[in-house]
């Protein structure tokens, strides 16, 4: 396909300071406290940490913190990166530092990868800028990416829940006969619903958002697996409803936001006893 024209894996191969985490999402990414999220790799070489290094405001050095690295070194792993994520690490993984990671006092904070033998940084350096919504509540969606990995996207101007109702319907025989009279009930009716599917649908919106950022943002449009961040859990989506996508450019559009409309990856039933 025409993206993967000039692929080369090696961009990928964890071993210095350009190598990439498996992601197109844009540097300066906006996160929540309450927002969940991770960095995908691939290593070629043993890992000893990753470091998390965060920052006030004033662009001054608040904490750094140097969490323990486990696995192989060919698996694609991942570590924690969002805010949420970083801040339910246990603190026996954390070597330099303690919890609490992330906090209000933080205004952005950056993370990279670091190797076992001759500690080296082997990774780009991302980073993440913390943002609060002042009026509305934030919904964080987690979906595939092109490169197989997992991005999240916060939506920052809150959500509007849509509920889809279907029935069906029987009609009954309510003339009741005890002895020789006809008794009226008040629960009896001669329509009767014996069956309700209700289909969730919300619609999230986003923030300002850049050129950069929106280019990026048609994988989530066309990911095939997407999760909606619900507190500490993720609800599956079936999928986003838009079929199609315009990339925005800033000479044309200046300042621009993304709408998307969410259907759930279930339905609720209720049928009559």
């Amino acid at each position: 396909k025409r993206p993967f024209i000039n692929w080369d894996v090696t961009e990928y191969e964890l071993g210095g300071v350009t190598k990439k985490f498996l992601t197109n999402m844009p540097d300066n990414h906006k996160v929540s406290l309450n927002s969940h999220g991770w960095l995908y790799y691939k290593p070629t070489i043993l890992l000893s940490k990753f470091t998390v290094i965060t920052k006030d405001s004033a662009g001054a050095t608040i904490n750094t913190f140097e969490i323990d690295i486990t696995g192989g070194a060919t698996d694609i792993q991942f570590i924690p990166s969002s805010p949420a994520s970083l801040n339910n690490i246990d603190n026996t993984n954390i070597t330099v530092g303690a919890q609490p990671i992330i906090d209000s006092s933080v205004a952005s904070y950056e993370l990279y990868i670091v190797r076992l033998f001759l500690p080296a940084q082997v990774s780009e350096t991302r980073t993440f800028v913390l943002e609060e919504s002042c009026k509305y509540n934030t919904n964080t969606l987690i979906f595939q990416n092109n490169l197989g990995a997992f991005d999240s996207f916060t939506f920052y101007l809150g959500d509007m829940s849509m509920t889809e109702i279907e029935r069906k319907d029987m009609k009954v025989n309510v003339d009741t006969v005890v002895g020789n009279d006809i008794v009226n009930s008040m629960n009896e009716r001669e329509k009767v619903t014996y069956y309700t599917k209700k289909s969730e649908t919300i619609k999230l919106m986003s923030d300002w958002i850049s050129e950069e950022e929106s280019n990026w943002l048609l994988e989530l449009m066309s990911s095939p697996e997407i999760y909606l961040q619900e507190g500490n859990e993720l609800t599956a989506v079936a999928k986003i409803k838009a079929t199609n996508y315009t990339k925005k450019k800033v000479v044309r559009d200046k300042l621009f936001k993304i709408e998307v409309e969410l259907e759930l990856g279930y339905d609720d039933y209720r049928q009559r006893m």
